[in-house]
């Protein structure tokens, strides 16, 4: 028995493959950006600028990964209660039937002496 959740794979491919094409892409552009750089440019705040710049770019990506760990994470939590309401109950049931076979083991013994 696995856990009862759709099939995740084909969303974090997509992820994965975005993230792998943005990256792609800002290295393209930041290696123009910086043939073209000029003596005087900053390239401390060039490079601070890019990275804020890709991580503007891939954020979603992490954040859809965190909401689908949430997804997991509640539908886990709804089926692992479920499965506890579901074993107290046959735990019930296992001491109701507990009880009536010793009923009937005392008829039948009481039955037996007559």
């Amino acid at each position: 028995m696995g856990l009862d959740f759709r099939y995740t794979c084909p969303e974090i491919d997509r992820n994965i493959t975005y993230a792998r094409d943005t990256i792609y892409s800002f290295i393209k552009d930041f290696v123009d950006t910086i043939k073209n750089l000029d003596e005087e440019d900053d390239e401390n705040f060039i490079v601070s600028e890019a990275a804020d710049d890709l991580y503007e770019d891939i954020e979603s990506l992490f954040e859809d990964v965190r909401s689908l760990n949430e997804e997991i994470r509640r539908a886990a939590d709804e089926q692992i209660d479920s499965l506890e309401i579901e074993k107290e109950d046959l735990q019930t049931r296992v001491e109701e039937l507990d009880e009536e076979i010793s009923e009937l083991e005392y008829k039948l013994e009481h039955e037996e002496h007559e």
